[in-house]
């Protein structure tokens, strides 16, 4: 009698519960370049009006020397906002910036900033 009811209500089932649940789910994955590290170095400390001053920027991306071009911007003392100085092509993830200060530059602390990917403008330099 069990084995006629077990059969009973296996076939009376609706098929819902007689097949195993099936799940499926999905999931989105981003793949993204790896943030540019950006470094600055400065041949002097100081450089007088009528000098040269000059400013090395070192990109690299994922551990390996960076391509296209990096914007060096410049914060003039007493200004809270940063002025585009020039556009460099990187060679080998490196370039050397040459620039001439005017001999009518005021005398102050200059913050020189990079900014990687250049596009021609200093919005919000990140490296300083």
């Amino acid at each position: 009698m069990k084995k006629l009811l077990a059969i009973f209500f296996a076939l009376a089932m609706p098929p819902a519960f007689a097949q195993t649940a099936k799940q499926s789910a999905t999931v989105t994955i981003a793949v993204t370049a790896p943030a540019p590290a950006v470094q600055l170095t400065s041949q002097s400390a100081s450089v007088q009006a009528g000098q040269t001053a000059v400013v090395t920027a070192n990109v690299t991306q994922g551990g390996s020397p960076a391509t296209g071009s990096i914007d060096l911007c410049a914060q003039v003392p007493g200004s809270t906002s940063y002025v585009f100085v020039q556009s460099f092509q990187l060679t080998a993830g490196s370039a050397t910036c040459a620039y001439p200060i005017p001999a009518n530059a005021p005398v102050g602390t200059y913050t020189i900033a990079a900014q990687y990917p250049g596009n021609g403008s200093c919005s919000a330099p990140a490296t300083q």
